[in-house]
C-alpha cells in the first residue's frame, strides 16, 4: 500500500503546502474487483491514484476486449480526453483486485493549476510522466514482436505476469491466448 504523500512526491516533489492543496481534494475509495472506474460512454472528472490494487484499461474493438494498460500501485489512471477535453473517453477502466484508491475531481486540479505554479508543474510532470510511458509502449509494439513484448513485460512489470489473468495479457502484447501459452513455454 502506497500513501498519498508517497505518490505526489514520485510524481514531483513539492513543498508541504503544496502537497496539501493536492491532498485536500483527494479521498480514499475502495473499489470491489470487477468495478468500473471509468465508462467510454461518460465524461469523467475523476482522476485516480492507486495506493492498492490494480486496474486494467480497455476499449472494444468489433465487439472484443483490447486491453491497452496495466495500472498497478502508485500509478494513475484516468480519461485523458475527459480531463483534456471535458469528453468522453475512449477508454474503459475497470478494477482487477479489490483496491483502495485515492480520487480527485480534475476541476479541482484545473483551478489550482492557475493559481498555484507548483501544483501546475506537478500537473505537467504527471503528464510527461504518462507520455514517456506511451512513447515507450508506442516504440514496443513497432519495433518488437510478441515474444520480445512479452519478455519486455517480465523486465518490467513481473508482478503483472503473477496478477493479472493471462486472457488479459495476451490482449495486452496482442495476440491470442494459445500463442501467449507458447511464448511462455519458449521463455521458460
Amino acid at each position: 500500500m502506497i500513501d498519498l504523500e508517497n505518490i505526489i512526491h514520485a510524481i514531483y516533489p513539492v513543498s508541504a503546502e503544496a502537497k496539501e492543496l493536492i491532498i485536500q481534494t483527494a479521498k480514499p475509495v475502495n473499489f470491489k474487483k470487477g468495478s468500473v472506474l471509468i465508462n467510454h460512454k461518460k465524461v469523467n472528472n475523476k482522476f485516480y491514484f492507486i495506493s492498492k490494487g490494480l486496474v486494467r484499461g480497455f476499449t472494444t474493438i468489433e465487439e472484443e476486449e483490447v486491453t491497452f494498460a496495466f495500472f498497478k500501485e502508485g500509478d494513475a489512471v484516468a480519461s485523458i480526453n475527459s480531463y483534456v477535453n471535458n469528453e468522453p473517453g475512449y477508454e474503459i477502466m475497470e478494477v482487477l483486485e479489490d483496491s483502495l484508491l485515492f480520487e480527485l475531481d480534475s476541476r479541482h486540479l484545473q483551478k489550482y493549476y492557475i493559481s498555484e505554479i507548483e501544483v501546475s508543474n506537478w500537473g505537467r510532470k504527471l503528464a510527461e510522466k504518462q507520455m514517456i510511458l506511451l512513447e515507450k509502449r508506442l516504440i514496443i509494439f513497432q519495433f518488437y514482436n510478441a515474444a520480445d513484448r512479452y519478455i519486455k513485460l517480465l523486465e518490467t512489470s513481473p508482478e503483472i505476469i503473477q496478477r493479472v489473468p493471462l486472457k488479459y495479457i495476451a490482449s495486452f502484447l496482442g495476440i491470442n491466448q494459445a500463442s501467449l501459452s507458447r511464448i511462455r513455454g519458449d521463455v521458460r
